[in-house]
């Protein structure tokens, strides 16, 4: 992906990635997570990035935030996600299950640009407001 995003520009989603996360190396671009040639990880820049890392974050301080966060988080993705999103989408699920967390997963037919189906729009619409009416519950509104 890094040498198809290098023959179009200097880098597209890649960089972009590192962009975001990544700190300033000495030259003043961001510090690349891998070799864009050989494919070496580069394990400092990969260590910076846990702390961006929403399903260790939440693993470590389930406990501080569940009280917050129970029911309340929902992700969902495409099956074929074009930069393979849906495997660590599947590891994260994996993780918020081994310490009980309320979290809901959802996966569809599609890939990142195509999973916006009928489907995925009314279970999106209907977790918001599921969301919506217990918050109208906990606050004693009138639920319409």
């Amino acid at each position: 992906m890094y040498q198809v995003e290098n023959v179009i520009s200097r880098g597209e989603q890649q960089r972009s990635f590192e962009a975001v996360f990544s700190k300033k190396g000495k030259d003043g671009l961001p510090e690349q997570i891998c070799d864009n040639q050989t494919g070496a990880i580069n394990h400092a820049t990969a260590e910076s990035w846990k702390k961006y890392d929403i399903s260790l974050y939440l693993k470590n301080n389930w406990k501080e935030l569940q009280k917050d966060l129970e029911g309340k988080i929902r992700v969902s993705i495409g099956n074929d996600d074009n930069f393979l999103l849906n495997y660590p989408v599947k590891l994260f699920e994996q993780e918020m299950k081994s310490i009980n967390a309320s979290v809901t997963f959802q996966y569809y037919p599609g890939d990142h640009f195509t999973v916006s189906t009928r489907e995925y729009m009314d279970d999106t619409l209907g977790f918001l407001e599921g969301r919506y009416k217990q918050w109208l519950i906990r606050n004693k509104t009138d639920v319409k």
